[in-house]
């Protein structure tokens, strides 16, 4: 094909993704249906619609989904597929109110519990993701090929996004309120992430029989006053409420979970998750369930997380890469491997040596002549990390090169 060929060709293309756009644009102002005002006939024959999957591609969703998935994450927001005639409307206007997404009737948690299906557990879990703060929540709405019948086709989409919130109602259900919507044109709205958006916190309990991490959830996990949680939130007070609403005891009518301290912090949520893994890592053998630690520990997870999220030490946990990442460079660079072995050296040491150095050379020194493997000196919480002091020490998420450099240099201990 000639050079002029190709840009005929090109030209052509453009041109009719233009009329399209200019078709769609037409079609807009019918096709809006703002909450609170009548919605237009979805069952039109003439009605617009759109695949599925080119409504996600403008959403940010551009990779083939699942017929079985119901909702979807685009890293920043969950779209579920809420039904076109699934949406409470108000009476007068007719215009869309909210949708039903956690009740009884409709997306049961108790029945994705009790009978599991890809679609519907994967759904609960966006719930809860939307629910806690770790996203925002949109809805697009599809439209059945047979009004009334359950079991009849998807026709296709509404070429729109409805923007809103998820709220609890006086039953406790979950309902997504509609705001406001969108022709998938205009593309998504933008959310400015203010300074110090997350807040890491420290919760303890104080129930005199353990009680259900997820109410009237029979298989969850049990929570007791023998534990302390860890977390992570967007929006504290939101998720200091809902912890209120899990462990509220109907027989003294009062919560049984109390906040020890919060911690707001300028980083993502991917760095605060860095942070609770470094807490993980120096108190795993506190560490009840995920995020749970004995209680016994509470001071000294106050004091870590005081240091933690000090600003000097966020940042370096920002400029920190994953850990295995960076100890592949590292290692690299140093050219260590690790198999290498490390022995004492017969070098005495010095009373004024600092106690943490001499217990890492002393604890290097027991293994004999067959010395430590680097990979178990750089094992997660060997005695080797608990023994090292400087600020910029992360836990198990920083690497440990410069100090096993230290001990070489002093010749304090050598590679065999």
């Amino acid at each position: 094909m000639s050079v002029n060929g190709l840009k005929q060709d090109l030209e052509q293309l453009a041109t009719a993704i233009a009329a399209v756009q200019r078709r769609l644009e037409s079609l807009s102002d019918d096709l809006e249906i703002k909450p609170g005002s009548p919605d237009p006939d979805a069952h039109k024959p003439n009605l617009f619609l759109m695949r599925r999957q080119d409504v996600l591609a403008r959403l940010g969703i551009d990779r083939p989904v699942s017929r079985a998935s119901w909702s979807h994450d685009n890293g920043t927001w969950i779209i579920f597929d809420a039904w076109e005639h699934q949406w409470e409307r108000n009476p007068e206007t007719k215009g869309i109110e909210r949708y039903p997404i956690r009740t009884e009737k409709h997306y049961s948690l108790q029945d994705s519990i009790e009978n599991p299906e890809r679609g519907h557990t994967r759904w609960q879990n966006h719930v809860d993701m939307v629910w806690k703060g770790e996203r925002k929540a949109l809805a697009i709405m599809p439209v059945r090929s047979k009004p009334g019948d359950e079991n009849s086709r998807t026709k296709g989409w509404l070429p729109q996004y409805v923007s809103g919130e998820i709220r609890t109602d006086g039953n406790g259900e979950l309902w997504f309120y509609a705001s406001d919507i969108t022709p998938v044109l205009s593309g998504l709205p933008v959310i400015e992430m203010p300074v110090g958006a997350n807040t890491i916190y420290l919760f303890r309990f104080n129930m005199l029989t353990p009680m259900l991490s997820r109410k009237d959830v029979p298989e969850s996990f049990r929570v007791s006053r023998n534990m302390v949680k860890v977390g992570i939130t967007g929006n504290f007070e939101k998720r200091f409420a809902e912890y209120k609403r899990t462990y509220d005891c109907k027989d003294c009518s009062k919560p049984h979970v109390e906040l020890v301290k919060k911690w707001p912090v300028n980083i993502s949520r991917e760095d605060c998750m860095k942070i609770e893994k470094i807490l993980k890592g120096e108190f795993a053998e506190s560490r009840e369930k995920g995020e749970y630690y004995n209680q016994a520990v509470t001071g000294k997870l106050e004091k870590r997380l005081d240091e933690l999220t000090r600003e000097d030490i966020t940042e370096g946990i920002h400029r920190e890469g994953l850990p295995r990442e960076k100890l592949r460079t590292s290692l690299k660079r140093h050219g260590i491997r690790n198999t290498d072995r490390f022995v004492r050296t017969a070098k005495p040491i010095s009373l004024r040596s600092a106690s943490h150095n001499i217990a890492r050379w002393e604890w290097i020194g027991e293994a004999g002549g067959e010395g430590r493997a680097f990979d178990e000196i750089n094992a997660p919480n060997s005695k080797y990390r608990k023994c090292i002091k400087r600020k910029s020490y992360l836990g198990n998420a920083s690497v440990i090169e410069k100090d096993l450099e230290y001990d070489l240099r002093g010749g304090w201990i050598r590679k065999i």
